[in-house]
């Protein structure tokens, strides 16, 4: 009796402090009201890599020019990137030999990656055999941009593992070498490491917490002969968790969810891209934009909005400064 008296007075006192409890709050999304404006600040000289979450306005700045190749972080992945923005690009030597002699001379023929993000059109993609499931062992030069202490160095991945790279780099003459292991973040898309200092950057905020990244990069001309890259100033997107489609075919105001339901979405990187603005040399010398691109954009949580660009510029005129306007349908 005693023992069921007192099972009886802990559960009430359970009950008790459970009603006192202040339930936790949930995030609410913002009313699918009138457009918000935002601006990001990318610098004259684009110096500012700049995340932006739709959801929240939330924007984390980093330095553009702080990393030079980026390694997938999934288990099953094995693709290299490489910062276009901050110049670099790789040359395939056609060699195993790490300790052979290996010099730039001008037809050097030099490989860079798509901006469209897709794996298979990175300069790196043939580092592996895929027939083997181990590396090539092919030799690559690394120009790794005008702002390196040295700019080119030659560079072997040896291997990859479900949880890290395995690199070996040195100077062309072979001083200066080292052998790496770069661990794979599994909390962003890709391990971002810098060749001059031999360290592992923290450039990219957590995969989940981002939607759009305002930066610097190369785009490449295919349709000119030969191919011609070019670098620009632009949006790429998480192609982890986020679907975007540019459209003319209705306003920004016309735009709802039943139109945006109707178009065909896709996760290349630079479907926003850099194009929305354009520079006008024969009127005001100055970038314009193109308002009736209208980009659908689906978020990393599964929310569509609608977004178009308004300028490039800041209210003292100074360049860099992308403002766009953007709503949740």
């Amino acid at each position: 009796m005693q023992k069921t008296k007192l099972i009886l007075c802990i559960a009430l006192l359970t009950l008790v402090l459970g009603a006192c409890e202040k339930p936790e709050e949930l995030w609410k999304l913002p009313a699918t009201g009138p457009a918000t404006v935002a601006s990001i600040n990318m610098g004259a000289s684009y110096d500012n890599a700049i995340f932006f979450t739709l959801k929240t306005g939330a924007v984390e700045s980093r330095n553009t020019y702080s990393w030079h190749l980026g390694f997938s972080t999934e288990a099953t992945e094995n693709h290299i990137i490489l910062n276009g923005g901050n110049e670099v690009q790789i040359h395939q030597t056609n060699d195993t030999s790490f300790s052979n002699t290996h010099t730039v001379k001008p037809s050097t023929e030099w490989l860079w990656d798509n901006p469209n993000g897709k794996i298979d059109s990175t300069a790196f993609a043939g580092w592996y055999d895929t027939k083997t499931n181990t590396s090539a062992n092919l030799v690559y030069i690394i120009d790794l941009g005008s702002k390196a202490q040295v700019r080119f160095k030659k560079i072997k991945i040896l291997s990859v593992s479900s949880t890290a790279f395995k690199i070996k780099y040195a100077n062309l003459d072979g001083t200066q070498e080292f052998t790496s292991e770069i661990l794979k973040n599994t909390h962003t898309n890709y391990t971002y490491f810098n060749a001059d200092n031999n360290a592992v950057v923290a450039f990219e905020p957590e995969n989940r917490s981002w939607d759009l990244l305002f930066t610097r990069y190369r785009h490449l001309y295919y349709d000119m002969d030969p191919v011609t890259p070019y670098y620009v100033n632009g949006a790429l997107m998480n192609t982890k968790y986020v679907w975007v489609k540019e459209t003319k075919e209705f306003s920004f105001d016309e735009i709802d969810l039943a139109k945006a339901n109707q178009l065909l979405l896709t996760q290349k990187a630079d479907e926003i891209g850099y194009d929305w603005k354009f520079f006008d040399l024969n009127g005001t010398g100055k970038y314009r934009v193109d308002s009736k691109k209208i980009f659908i954009i689906k978020d990393k949580d599964g929310y569509l909005y609608k977004l178009r660009f308004v300028d490039f510029y800041d209210e003292s005129g100074a360049k860099g400064v992308p403002k766009f306007a953007y709503q949740r349908l």
